[in-house]
């Protein structure tokens, strides 16, 4: 892929291990270097903290759930009071 000088980035969930044995989510991408001529020379490599994005995303995850739960729970209500009705 860097040899079609386009950015790539990794979707996969990385953690990047710090010199103390912290873990840290991170997100990254790669970015190709080319010279004068336009031949890849080398590469650099981006790696941003995702730890925020992580929890975000994780709550909206909890807060979708508890939305589901909910529906669910009030539809067993009502088919409960049917059953009672009935």
């Amino acid at each position: 892929m860097i040899e079609q000088d386009t950015i790539i980035s990794i979707n996969e969930r990385v953690l990047l291990i710090n010199k103390e044995g912290t873990a840290l989510p991170i997100s990254d991408s790669i970015a190709p270097i080319t010279n004068r001529r336009g031949l890849i020379t080398g590469a650099v490599l981006v790696f941003r903290d995702d730890s925020q994005r992580r929890l975000r995303e994780k709550h909206t995850l909890a807060v979708q759930r508890a939305q589901i739960l909910e529906l669910q729970k009030q539809e067993l209500q009502r088919l409960n009071q049917l059953k009672d009705d009935f």
